[in-house]
């Protein structure tokens, strides 16, 4: 027997684009993203451009601006220097959509500041001075995904981060709150003598998970990098547990700095799990008592060989070795539905008709009669389009 379906209209699931535009060698990408409104496709040719600096566009979950590649090659936003300025910096800017693009040079490669809900797929970033990408100032609801960062720090090797999260305690709009930060499927390596990636302490509720953390040398004489992976310690007093997660990555080959260690934690909780880590010339694995707030941190399942010791954890340390699922997922209001189980597929917006699909709400109970036809706070399973099965997984959206 068939199941029974249920009609809905496609503007539930992806953004209702109103133009598009292309770019080509020789065009201002900047000014080209810059013109775009809520809901506009840019489309960019192969090529290399200058660097792009968006400041002051905000958009909606139902009207984004979409960046991506059109045509075999590679696209590339190159900063002219290492010592200044960024290939790529958003202000005040939400919604946005950036897919199979590199982002070469500058001192950041990616700099976005007081900005939320944006997705990153597919992007590269290379050659940059220090960080290859930095979310800072109240950043939030931010996802990489299947990116790869590699050469950063050439200017100043220590503050080379692939990805650092949040900012020090001398910036003047610290504490930064930075959370909902999502990582994975990422493939990070030669940062320098910096991290690959840096959680800052007053950061939350962020994750990596399925990433690749190889032939990094963390920390100088000067600077206290403090592994591959550093989780940091919380330096606002009063302020709660920390829920970030680091699961399912595998680092390895960590060697040539100050403090070759795979993964370092503080005191200010988090979750460290299902990890695979190898080949460090230090610890695999180390707890840091540095301003440690006693937070519980969950270390599970993680498998360690071949480091320096393997683990070295103090005792002081509050410490669970039971599992803690993690509660968070990746945004889905762009890139809500799969093809066959693994490629990604957003139906295109110009050919919107009616898909077949099982109305379940957000937390997964079946949406009442009453609510199926609402215009918002009903996300579904996607069963059907044009007659062909396109997808059977669950939607979350935040």
């Amino acid at each position: 027997m068939k199941p029974t379906h249920i009609i809905v209209v496609l503007v539930l699931l992806t953004a209702a684009h109103s133009g598009t535009i292309t770019v080509s060698p020789g065009d201002d990408l900047d000014a080209k993203i810059e013109s775009a409104q809520g809901g506009d496709v840019v489309l960019i040719s192969p090529g290399t451009y200058g660097p792009v600096s968006i400041t002051n566009k905000q958009h909606s979950a139902s009207s984004y601006v979409l960046v991506k590649k059109n045509g075999a090659g590679t696209v590339t936003a190159k900063a002219p220097a290492i010592t200044t300025g960024s290939a790529l910096f958003m202000e005040n800017c939400s919604y946005y959509v950036f897919e199979d693009t590199r982002f070469e040079g500058g001192m950041w490669g990616m700099r976005i500041r007081l900005s939320d809900h944006m997705i990153f797929k597919s992007i590269e970033v290379t050659a940059t001075g220090q960080e290859g990408v930095h979310f800072e100032n109240a950043v939030s609801y931010i996802d990489m995904l299947d990116c790869k960062i590699w050469d950063t720090g050439n200017y100043n090797a220590k503050w080379g981060e692939c990805i650092y999260l949040g900012s020090a305690a001398n910036k003047a709009w610290w504490p930064d709150y930075t959370h909902h930060i999502w990582m994975e499927d990422c493939d990070l390596s030669d940062c320098g003598n910096g991290e690959a990636v840096d959680f800052k302490g007053e950061v939350d509720a962020s994750t990596l998970r399925n990433s690749v953390i190889y032939d990094i040398a963390p920390g100088t004489s000067d600077q206290h990098n403090e592994g591959a992976i550093v989780l940091q310690a919380i330096e606002v007093s009063g302020l709660e547990r920390r829920d970030n997660f680091v699961e399912g990555c595998e680092v390895y080959n960590v060697s040539g700095g100050r403090f070759n260690r795979g993964i370092t934690f503080m005191g200010a909780g988090n979750t460290i799990r299902n990890n695979t880590i190898y080949n460090c010339a230090a610890e695999g694995l180390a707890g840091n008592t540095w301003k440690d707030a006693g937070k519980t941190t969950y270390v599970y399942n993680n498998t360690i060989t071949n480091c320096n010791p393997n683990t070295d954890i103090p005792g002081s340390m509050t410490v669970s070795n039971e599992d803690n699922d993690n509660p968070y997922s990746p945004q889905s209001w762009y890139d809500a539905v799969s093809v066959d189980g693994a490629l990604r597929h957003r139906i295109a917006p110009d050919h919107r008709r009616e898909v077949r699909a099982s109305s379940y709400g957000l937390d997964g109970r079946r949406v009442p009669q009453s609510r199926q036809n609402a215009t918002a706070g009903v996300f579904i399973e996607v069963i059907e389009h044009n007659g062909a099965a396109v997808a059977t997984k669950r939607l979350r959206t935040r």
